[in-house]
């Protein structure tokens, strides 16, 4: 196991449970890795999307806490990538862009829930614990109908011919294309 891949733990009621942190930030790294193995959670890490993606399938953890912009491959296709294994564990997304539609692209893209930078690690903790405790079924209830309500959304957005136009001039001049 390398430096990126550290393993923590504690002896709370958490013990057993892993959780997955993918960010490119150093930083918030080991920022969520101390709050979490304080409470008793494990942790894998990872710097990017693809070491993230290759952590999930080497530790199988109970549940995933992804930046959304990291270079190579971003939040929202590490989690379809995720989701696309059959998987049904929490995946939180988190970012420092507030972008508009970043709730709604991280749920479309299979997303438990989303936190915009910086995270509030009581809040981020409530968050967590509330999302382990929901049994599978629940949690794929949960996402399905928000993928409906905000799929919805976006269609009505896009139906709109009034606004294509000018998002597309938006998306283009200030989302860099790794982040699309």
């Amino acid at each position: 196991m390398n430096e990126s891949q550290n393993v923590h733990s504690d002896s709370s009621v958490h013990k057993g449970k892993t959780i997955l942190v993918v960010d490119d930030v150093e930083i918030v790294v080991e920022m969520l890795e101390v709050v979490l193995s304080h409470m008793g959670y494990k942790t894998a890490s990872a710097h990017g999307g693809a070491e993230g993606l290759r952590l999930f399938k080497q530790f199988k953890p109970d549940g995933v806490i992804t930046d959304i912009g990291m270079p190579e491959m971003n939040g929202y296709q590490l989690v379809r990538e995720i989701r696309a294994t059959g998987t049904t564990i929490p995946i939180i997304m988190v970012t420092g862009y507030s972008m508009f539609d970043d709730v709604e692209r991280s749920l479309l893209a299979g997303a438990d829930a989303h936190m915009t930078k910086p995270i509030d690690p009581r809040d981020l903790l409530d968050l967590l614990n509330d999302l382990l405790l929901k049994p599978p079924s629940e949690l794929e209830q949960l996402r399905s109908s928000q993928s409906e309500q905000h799929g919805s959304s976006t269609a009505q957005r896009n139906e709109n011919k009034e606004m294509k136009k000018p998002w597309k001039l938006f998306k283009k001049k200030t989302i860099p294309k790794r982040h699309i």
